[in-house]
């Protein structure tokens, strides 16, 4: 019997359009008309302007360039992923069954363990 062959490798664009998806998709309502996190201007141009990124990079990287992590198979190594806006990150949780958010740095209490154990809000 043969066996299938492991398609990861050239799977590459595949994948890295379905991460191109998934970040333009959850960042949506950066470009809501009824903007529900009240977002100022520049943060919507900002998240403008990195949907716009996300975008190129899907549309535009060549297959030649990306290559698999085999350590992690839907990582995708060979470009540069574009840069959230300053003071802002996905927070996730690594235990759960919650989903990633994007938030502002300062809407949460944060845990950062070169500072000794001191608790940053």
């Amino acid at each position: 019997m043969a066996t299938p062959a492991n398609n990861s490798v050239s799977d590459a664009r595949y994948k890295i359009i379905l991460r191109m998806d998934a970040e333009i998709d959850k960042t949506d309502w950066t470009q809501s008309p009824d903007n529900p996190r009240n977002l100022s201007d520049a943060d919507i141009a900002l998240f403008a302007t990195y949907r716009r990124a996300w975008w190129e990079i899907g549309e535009n990287i060549s297959s030649t360039d990306l290559s698999i992590d085999f350590n992690a198979e839907m990582m995708v190594s060979g470009f540069t992923p574009p840069e959230l806006p300053e003071d802002w990150v996905w927070v996730s949780r690594a235990i759960g069954d919650l989903p990633p958010i994007l938030i502002r740095k300062d809407q949460l209490d944060t845990y950062d363990p070169t500072t000794e154990g001191v608790i940053i809000t």
